[in-house]
């Protein structure tokens, strides 16, 4: 059974408003008495002609520490608490306890029912008890007309029994974990020339870098390493904190990457141009985007100073690695340019699609629309480029469209140094040239129907 007085639900808006909690109190009965309290008030009726508008109850031990209860019989407020009985738990004698000393208790307060032989209390609540804050309670805890009610059981022979149950709440180690959200909008970039690539031996370890505030290393194992040993080359970014020595980043490692970063046989074709003149060029990119930092107990700050007992510090981190193909290699030099005649072009359908072709070792195609794409529909021509693969590349490219009698007369787009994906494997613009000015016969970038399409692809890095 919980009963919740008429001051109660009147408490329980002011809660709803903000207002202090103090007032609100649920009840309930039970037939077991308080495990460490009780205190009898004989000829509870005197107790106004007496003058006695509050009174201290002496000490008694609970969770080795002393309590006591202050009960008010008029209330602790007499101008709104006055129809009401007000009792607080207070922390007793404190002379002993260290300075800033803190108490987490749950408590409940009893009234004993004299007729049914049982307790109605309050339903335990935590509170914390400091020097500044030593007693918690209820201002309206039982009103004085249902205390004074003889057929309620609660003051019988102007007697009536008021208890308390105490359970400390003991500080034990416990963990606090901080999370801090990084902003970093620009990634930090690296490079390295690694020279004598086939003479590397198990591994090679670049020096430690910093980046986001954080050491960083990036180990490559050029036969790699698990799985992969004999088939890839291995890559792995690893951290290096300077709180710990196993210190982790997404998940419980030091260090993340790719055991199959590039099979090779793909590193190590000419053709490809990653290895020249026996040397690789590898670039990383970080942003670090969160720092999750966790402490045992102590004063809570996280930082593994004081008391508290620091063992982990983790890094959310986007990190790209990437093996870079070098352009000198000629094979990728005469692939990186191709042009196209399109014909008919008044008579194309929504879109023209190029033929593949190869670029940097990858596989492309051109989109176009002459009626344009997108929000450009029916203003501007829209041209993207396309990658055709899984790998993420890195591959900034130039558009012309060209006048067909003069060489020197084009529209040109160029591109950022974009990232093509699985996920975002086309790019290019949806206002590339207005319908009309692609149109205007003095422009001659129509001619005889016909629309001369050049493009120049840099394959700069592949991240696998």
């Amino acid at each position: 059974m919980v009963l919740i007085t008429a001051a109660s639900a009147a408490a329980a808006r002011a809660v709803a408003a903000g207002r202090p909690a103090d007032d609100y109190i649920a009840l309930e009965t039970r037939d077991a008495s308080p495990a460490h309290f009780l205190f009898k008030i004989e000829s509870c009726s005197l107790l106004q002609n007496c003058g006695i508008d509050k009174y201290e109850t002496n000490d008694f031990v609970a969770g080795e520490h002393k309590w006591k209860l202050i009960i008010c019989p008029n209330g602790e407020d007499k101008a709104k608490d006055s129809d009401y009985i007000s009792i607080y738990l207070a922390m007793g004698d404190t002379s002993s306890m260290p300075a800033n000393w803190e108490v987490n208790a749950v408590f409940s307060i009893f009234l004993y029912n004299q007729i049914h032989d049982n307790y109605l209390y309050s339903l335990g609540i935590t509170r914390r008890f400091l020097g500044v804050k030593p007693q918690w309670g209820f201002s309206k805890f039982i009103s004085k007309k249902f205390l004074t009610d003889p057929s309620n059981g609660y003051l019988v022979d102007d007697n009536c029994v008021f208890g308390a149950e105490v359970s400390v709440v003991k500080k034990e180690a416990f963990a606090i974990e901080c999370l801090s959200l990084k902003n970093f909008e620009i990634p930090y970039k690296r490079d390295w020339k690694i020279p004598n690539f086939s003479k590397l031996g198990e591994f090679w370890k670049s020096e430690e870098f910093s980046a986001g505030g954080h050491k960083w290393a990036v180990k490559l194992y050029p036969k790699g390493t698990g799985d992969a040993s004999g088939r890839h080359v291995s890559v792995y970014l690893y951290y290096y904190g300077s709180n710990t020595d196993t210190a982790w980043y997404v998940g419980s490692s030091d260090n993340w990457g790719r055991d199959a970063f590039m099979e090779i046989a793909t590193i190590t074709d000419p053709k490809k141009g990653f290895i020249v003149n026996d040397s690789c060029l590898l670039e990383v990119e970080i942003s670090v985007k969160a720092v999750v930092q966790i402490c045992n107990d102590g004063d809570g700050d996280c930082n593994g100073n004081g008391n508290d007992g620091f063992n982990g510090i983790g890094i959310i981190v986007l990190a790209v690695m990437s093996v870079v193909g070098s352009s000198s290699s000629d094979k990728i030099e005469n692939e990186r340019k191709r042009n196209w005649k399109i014909p008919n072009f008044s008579k194309l359908g929504k879109v023209w699609n190029s033929e593949q072709f190869s670029a940097g070792g990858h596989k492309w195609k051109i989109n176009l629309y002459p009626k344009g794409n997108g929000e450009a529909t029916g203003r501007s021509v829209s041209v993207f480029l396309q990658h055709l693969g899984s790998e993420r590349v890195k591959a900034p490219f130039t558009v012309f469209i060209k006048n067909h009698e003069n060489p020197g007369g084009y529209c040109k787009r160029v591109s950022d140094n974009l990232w093509f994906s699985a996920s975002d494997n086309s790019w290019g613009w949806s206002s590339f040239i207005e319908i009309a000015e692609i149109n205007d016969s003095e422009k001659r970038f129509i001619v005889n129907d016909s629309c001369l399409l050049d493009i120049e692809i840099s394959v700069q890095a592949v991240a696998q």
